[in-house]
């Protein structure tokens, strides 16, 4: 136990015994047989072994936090104005990193593993840095200044941890406990900036399609937005249009469905190729809720108020089927696909014609289960995840009907 004034032992009789008197002790760490004691006057080796055996290393440096690399056999040692050294427990030999800033020379209040080759570093009034095992070259992973990726709500860090799922919690002086979670494949946020036609047309994005070429393509309430991953340019089309479905061709075309406008065939610059609609015939409702290809290549169509309709590939054809209120599809295999609706969702084969419904309002009558399907998620045993509107996630199965 360190304590401000020496460090003491709890004998196995509980008794507490003085090992190291009139030092302020400010941290322990342990190397085999020897025990590190960091306080306001240097570092004290004592051995485990012969308590009385005592050793001052680093006289006159106000050390503040230990860590003790075992694999290495190197000791980190934190101080308050002389920087972060590292010891070498083999040859006693201390060298202090190189290229340490200003920052460095304030408390160093906590070191602490991170991984096999990174080192967290907790500075008082610096946030913290990730120091390379093997280079010793260190960086800033987070403070409160906008820096880094990583926004701290206070510098004054005391403690630095890793837990199991590689999270980092930071304990500060003034901030609380902070968790950062470093992902390997960091989030961006994109949205609608006034004024910047270099963003989100809409922030009200309805689906997200990549083409071939890596592109993005987000339908909007105002539009579609086209965002090249290359360059981070935006271009937009169909402007002041609902656009509601997409999806991408085999050629790199994309389909869009549309609320009240029909259905568009863009080609992968956004150029309109095609535009169907039921005022021409072709189409049973212009308020698209979902537009998708088959595994066969054939185009499904289904929104509001009309009936399922499928264009084939090959002949050019189109075919209806009596589902309505659709509001997603989804292919099962090369025969068959699911449709939600607002009453359940339906397997319909193109090739028989024949048409299955399930999860309707009529087996959930004696349960609170919603049957307004908006997604399907279909698993290999025959059961089948549900997303609703007002009724939540759930797993439908469907040779029992529960």
């Amino acid at each position: 136990m360190g304590a401000d004034k020496g460090l003491y032992k709890q004998e196995a009789d509980h008794r507490i015994v003085a090992v190291l008197k009139g030092q302020y002790v400010n941290d322990i760490a342990f190397a085999g047989e020897s025990l590190f004691v960091g306080t306001s006057n240097g570092v004290w080796q004592l051995s485990q072994a012969l308590p009385d055996k005592k050793r001052q290393l680093l006289e006159g440096w106000n050390v503040q936090t230990l860590f003790c690399d075992k694999p290495k056999k190197e000791l980190w040692i934190g101080t308050f104005g002389s920087g972060l050294s590292v010891m070498n427990l083999d040859t006693s030999k201390v060298l202090a990193l190189e290229g340490q800033g200003s920052t460095f020379l304030h408390p160093i209040r906590a070191i602490t593993d991170y991984d096999v080759h990174t080192i967290l570093i907790g500075v008082d009034g610096g946030g913290v840095y990730a120091i390379d095992k093997d280079t010793k070259k260190a960086r800033l992973l987070m403070n409160t200044r906008d820096d880094t990726d990583t926004y701290l709500r206070g510098n004054g860090v005391y403690a630095v941890t890793r837990d199991d799922q590689g999270n980092i919690w930071i304990g500060s002086y003034t901030g609380g406990v902070s968790v950062a979670i470093l992902l390997k494949h960091p989030i961006s946020i994109l949205a609608h900036e006034k004024g910047n036609t270099h963003s989100l047309i809409s922030n009200n994005v309805n689906d997200i399609e990549e083409n071939p070429d890596g592109n993005q393509w987000f339908a909007t309430d105002d539009g579609i937005s086209i965002r090249n991953t290359l360059s981070g340019t935006w271009k937009h089309v169909l402007k002041e249009i609902v656009t509601i479905s997409l999806c991408t061709s085999g050629n790199g075309n994309v389909w869009v469905g549309t609320y009240g406008d029909g259905v568009y065939l863009l080609d992968n610059n956004g150029r309109v190729l095609r535009h169907l609609t039921k005022q021409q015939g072709q189409l049973t409702t212009n308020y698209i809720f979902s537009v998708r290809q088959d595994m066969e290549g054939d185009l499904w169509i289904g929104g509001l108020d009309g009936c399922l309709i499928m264009f084939e590939k090959e002949k050019g054809s189109r075919r209806s089927f009596d589902v309505n209120w659709v509001q997603s599809i989804e292919p099962i295999d090369r025969n068959r696909v699911a449709v939600a609706t607002v009453n359940g969702f339906f397997l319909v084969d193109k090739h028989t014609g024949n048409i299955q419904h399930y999860a309707n309002s009529q087996e959930f009558h004696n349960q609170n289960v919603s049957a307004y399907i908006i997604s399907m998620l279909f698993n290999d045993d025959g059961t089948v995840w549900l997303g609703t509107e007002g009724g939540g996630l759930n797993l439908y199965d469907m040779k029992t009907g529960r």
